[in-house]
């Protein structure tokens, strides 16, 4: 895709997630990437250091999705950030904002702060790896769960277990995993640099049956797989 074509899909009826992510660096230059408009002296000082970022970005392709990336350690530099992603919002200069790979204590730190929720929280969800603790947390709080990497970074596709299941609706082991995101309520999000493959994906008409989904939803780590987090 063309930088021209990317610029032209940006600014359709979709979302374009961005990453904003934090350092907990010794000196002043605390916070790496950059936001915008800054309405104050003593603010634009103090987010000296991501100021440039945003503003490339926001001129070719509008309001977008912003998510702060959690680093271990960061909770002082995760409120700050959080906190300029708000005033983004708040000025309608972004659609919304939200996290990734927050634990629960993470989320309620940036709560507690500011009295504002993410609304969507990024986390690695696949069959065998639904981080129930975070997941339940954020879908009794109504902040949506992104589901990255649903397949696994694609070790799922060959699992004996799901290929089975996936002949059973005559599907492939990749719609049957995108499938079993939404049937959890969370948004699945499939990574892949094919066009063919991109547009299978959006195209899942599969309903997963109680039964089934209550046997996927019981499967610990498969094949190969590992948790992003205990």
């Amino acid at each position: 895709m063309s930088e021209e074509e990317y610029y032209k899909v940006a600014n359709l009826d979709i979302f374009i997630s961005f990453i904003v992510e934090v350092y907990a660096l010794e000196d002043k230059e605390k916070l790496k990437m950059a936001l915008k408009l800054i309405d104050t002296p003593e603010k634009r000082e103090k987010y000296s250091s991501i100021i440039n970022y945003f503003n490339d970005i926001s001129e070719k392709i509008g309001n977008n999705n912003y998510i702060l990336e959690r680093y271990q350690d960061c909770k002082k530099e995760n409120i700050e950030v959080w906190k300029a992603l708000i005033y983004l919002y708040e000025n309608k200069l972004v659609r919304s904002i939200g996290v990734s790979n927050f634990s629960v204590d993470d989320i309620k730190n940036l709560i507690e702060a500011t009295s504002i929720k993410p609304m969507v929280n990024q986390i690695r969800y696949f069959i065998g790896n639904r981080q129930d603790a975070i997941t339940n947390y954020c879908q009794e709080n109504d902040i949506l769960i992104e589901a990255y990497s649903p397949l696994a970074t694609g070790s799922l596709i060959d699992n004996e277990i799901l290929t089975n299941m996936a002949n059973k609706y005559n599907v492939s082991v990749a719609k049957l995993c995108i499938a079993y995101c939404l049937a959890n309520n969370t948004l699945p999000l499939p990574k892949s640099k094919t066009k063919e493959r991109i547009i299978a994906n959006l195209d899942v008409d599969v309903n997963i049956n109680k039964e089934d989904l209550a046997y996927l939803n019981s499967l610990g780590h498969i094949g190969p797989t590992k948790p992003y987090r205990s």
